[in-house]
């Protein structure tokens, strides 16, 4: 991005000091270009966080769809923003 390397990028996308301020500038500048996100997958992987929660349930897997109490609280787990 921006003709810089990873480790600028990272720098300058996490607000880390230590990177030149052209560098960093260039950087932000291109990250505010229309159709640049950061990958979600990436962050989650270099965080060693996913940020997703697991759910055990000791139910047939009919039930799940019939019992009115999953779908309610599978619903009132909030998205990720």
């Amino acid at each position: 991005m921006a003709g810089a390397s990873r480790s600028s990028v990272s720098f300058a996308l996490n607000d880390r000091p230590g990177l030149a301020e052209a560098t960093e500038a260039r950087v932000l500048a291109a990250a505010e270009e229309p159709g640049w996100m950061p990958s979600r997958p990436a962050r989650a992987l270099s965080l060693g966080k996913a940020g997703a929660i697991g759910l055990v349930l000791s139910r047939e897997l009919g039930l799940i769809g019939t019992d009115p109490f999953f779908p309610a609280f599978i619903a009132g787990v909030p998205a990720p923003r």
